[in-house]
């Protein structure tokens, strides 16, 4: 769009000048002309940039489904057109000859099986058939170019002789067999294998366009594709040659073996890419460019043979990007430490890698390069590298997760089990001198006599182990909601409680209704729905963002809330009875008892009589507002009302009263329970005081802790040793109420030093509510 812009403003501007110079007009046409041929030209170039991007991913697979359709009708000619003799030869394990396994052509029945060959001849002319030529690919033989290309010169002369008119061959005892190669290779020919590795490679690049086509513009799926690139053009060049019957013109199989080699070097690259990029990218922003530099020098070294790499010159690339590999995957395993999301990708992706990289490197590539036989085929890598394509579009891609995790743990184990058995299978082999056989047999009993055990072991204590399980859990669950004292502190009780089990990152309340719970964000989220309320609780990160959370999780978390909400019924049921109860007491105090006590303070023969008759009816009246428990009470004014008739009852008693009170306005309120019980403590003790002590002054300290309120009496009366004292009914009854309080009470004696006041103090601390 700038360019376009630029080419108006050019345009605009010049006709401008041409308007100002007489003469110009035919000048100013031609510029015009030009200038809308050079618009037009951007506006083509921009609509054919947003061509591919705005094509709906239905038209992306269609368009990509018919050139893979026609790639391989491409593929299924050249292959066609190769001649075929219907004779299939195999190495010998007796000889260095060729043997005959199979003879497919009727025309060329004068074959046995069990046949062995030496040489194929035509005009005398020989070529000598050796082990060389069963090879598939020079290139995985060759360590050189000089070998490289030696073999391919072999690869030529045999050509020449096989498709000779007068072809024969020669068998070890000397006799000729004369044969009649057919001009086409029949596609009845064909083995299984050719079909599927096309059909592998195929669905690699389908699925790869696809998960392009609907998520376009993130760097790892542009990798995922170029990776299902890759592996297509692998497989689509390689199965030409690699299932060939014997011979393919040289120039074919020289352009099948840069083909296939620029899929590979493709595929491999793309894959370290993917490591450098995903699931966070590490460093340098453009390394996958860099990247794809480095591989379009190896593959220019190799098509103009400039210069041999050490032990292998066209293996050791793969060997290369292998090990960067790893040196990247252990680095996005540290970056990914606090993202559980991007681990359990990684993980996956990473089990993937080995699963099939790991074995295609060790029992393909490590032995061409150590001049040994591969102890797998080719046919068989391209299907490993399937396994390893899906896994790592799951991992990318990030389909269940949280499934993936679980199933990644198992896979793993899996693994281990096999690397476990092949290393102890190695070891016997080496160390005792024994067959493979022999050894495998071995390392099978250790498997069973020493790994399962570890492995059961293991299983309980670190892949489950007891602290998520439910039955840890559940004992300490039913005695903290037992112990809840009202229903509102259920759901706060239950946030706790997920805050113990899964000690997420955070835990966010949500104003929404649920059910049951249910994962979001790919597993990194749970929401829990609340026991009272309705409200969902969103946690968020399990085990401060280390894990995902799993299907496992939502289960257990499924029958606590059920547990948890049954006992929130039953605690409502039970609240609801204790409320019918007490607004039955409560009805009987006032219209019986009140009545009668009413009744004895006008029919009170003295005043005296009448003073106690109205004393008992207030403390009947402050009972049945405390079964209401609809009141509540500032600190201050419960303390004022508490010093007003501590002074009085002193002050009659010829003792004086010190009350030392550290915060004024103090911020707090009691219940009206609470308000009637701190009344009654304070009145035993002073009572206790007034009988017992003897005291001429009395000091009262009253403070504020955090959340608590605390409140120490000190007499100077007489007093025995406070650890021998035996509890009366009073103090029972002090000690009693505190603890209803939910405090804590206690008596001991003080020496001189609180202004000269000596002599036994009484001291209780218990929890008030902030206002």
């Amino acid at each position: 769009m700038s360019g376009i812009s630029a080419v108006k403003n050019q345009k605009l501007s010049f006709k401008t000048i041409t308007e100002e110079v007489p003469g110009s007009s035919l000048l100013a046409s031609l510029m015009a002309l030009l200038a809308d041929k050079k618009n037009g030209s951007v506006n083509d170039t921009a609509r054919r940039k947003a061509w591919l991007l705005e094509c709906t991913p239905l038209h992306v697979l269609v368009i990509a489904g018919v050139f893979v359709v026609a790639a391989f009708a491409v593929n299924l000619y050249v292959v066609s057109q190769q001649p075929f003799l219907g004779v299939v030869l195999s190495e010998s394990a007796a000889s260095d000859h060729l043997i005959v396994t199979n003879v497919k052509n009727p025309q060329n029945n004068m074959l046995k099986i069990g046949d062995f060959v030496a040489a194929f001849v035509s005009d005398e002319r020989m070529v000598v058939l050796n082990r060389d030529a069963l090879l598939r690919s020079p290139a995985d033989a060759a360590s050189t170019f000089s070998e490289y290309n030696r073999l391919l010169s072999e690869q030529e002369r045999l050509y020449d002789i096989y498709t000779s008119p007068r072809l024969s061959v020669q068998l070890v005892d000397g006799s000729v067999v004369p044969l009649t190669p057919a001009a086409d290779t029949p596609l009845s020919s064909l083995s299984l294998r050719y079909w599927l590795v096309n059909l592998f490679g195929a669905l690699a690049f389908i699925v790869g366009v696809g998960v392009w086509s609907f998520r376009r513009g993130e760097p790892a799926i542009r990798l995922l594709a170029l990776l299902g690139l890759g592996y297509w053009l692998s497989a689509f060049f390689g199965s030409m040659y690699l299932f060939r019957e014997l011979v393919m013109p040289v120039a074919w199989l020289r352009i099948a073996d840069v083909g296939n080699s620029v899929g590979s070097m493709l595929l491999a690259c793309s894959v370290l890419s993917l490591l450098w990029y995903y699931p966070k990218q590490l460093g340098i922003p453009r390394m996958a460019l860099w990247i794809y530099v480095g591989m379009s020098v190896v593959l220019i070294n190799e098509v103009l043979q400039i210069i041999d790499w050490p032990l292998h010159t066209f293996n050791l690339q793969y060997m290369v990007v292998f090990f960067l590999g790893i040196g990247f995957a252990v680095v996005q395993w540290q970056q990914s430490e606090k993202n559980p999301v991007a681990r359990a990708a990684l993980l996956w992706f990473l089990l993937s890698i080995l699963i099939s990289t790991g074995v295609i490197v060790m029992l393909y590539f490590l032995p061409f390069i150590f001049g040994s036989t591969p102890l797998i085929t080719p046919a068989v890598t391209y299907y490993l590298l399937l396994v390893f394509y899906l896994g790592v579009v799951l991992s990318v891609v990030r389909v269940q997760l949280f499934k993936l995790e679980e199933w990644c743990i198992k896979a793993w184990v899996c693994y281990g089990v096999g690397v476990f058995v092949l290393f102890v299978d190695v070891v016997l082999v080496y160390a005792l001198n024994l067959r493979f056989l022999e050894g495998l047999s071995l390392a099978v009993l250790c498997l069973v006599w020493l790994y399962f055990p570890i492995r059961k072991w293991c299983w309980g204590r670190i892949i489950v182990p007891p602290q998520e399980r439910l039955e840890y859990y559940l004992p300490q669950f039913i005695a903290s909601f037992y112990s809840t004292t009202s229903v509102e502190h259920f759901d706060a009780k239950w946030r706790d409680f997920l805050v113990t089990l899964f000690t997420p990152l955070s835990v966010r309340c949500m104003q929404a209704v649920s059910d049951k719970p249910h994962l979001a964000d790919n597993a990194f989220m749970l929401r829990v729905p609340a026991i009272t309320q309705n409200e969902t609780l969103l946690l968020i990160g399990r085990n401060q963002s280390t894990r995902l959370f799993s299907i496992e999780d939502t289960k257990m978390v499924d029958s606590l809330l059920a547990i948890a909400r049954q006992v929130a019924a039953m605690r409502q049921a039970h609240e609801h009875g204790v409320s019918e109860e007490r607004e039955r007491i409560k009805r009987d105090l006032h219209d019986d008892v009140g009545a009668k006590l009413l009744t004895l303070i006008h029919r009170a023969p003295t005043p005296s009589d009448g003073e106690i008759a109205r004393s008992a009816l207030c403390s009947l009246r402050d009972t049945i507002y405390s079964l209401g428990e609809q009141r509540v009470f500032s600190i201050d004014e419960a303390l004022a009302d508490i010093r007003v008739e501590t002074d009085e009852r002193l002050e009659s008693a010829g003792i004086d009263l010190e009350w030392i009170q550290s915060l004024d306005n103090t911020p707090g309120i009691l219940s009206h329970l609470q308000s009637i019980n701190l009344v009654r403590i304070m009145r035993e003790v002073v009572s206790n005081i007034l009988v017992h002590a003897y005291a001429r002054r009395v000091v009262v300290r009253v403070g504020i802790g955090q959340a608590s309120l605390e409140i120490a009496v000190t007499d100077d009366g007489m007093s025995t040793d406070t650890s021998r004292w035996v509890l009366g009914v009073g103090t029972q009854n002090i000690t009693r109420r505190v603890n209803a309080l939910g405090g804590n009470a206690r008596w001991y004696r003080k020496e001189p030093g609180l202004a000269g006041v000596s002599g036994v103090t009484f001291e209780m601390i218990f929890p008030i509510k902030q206002e």
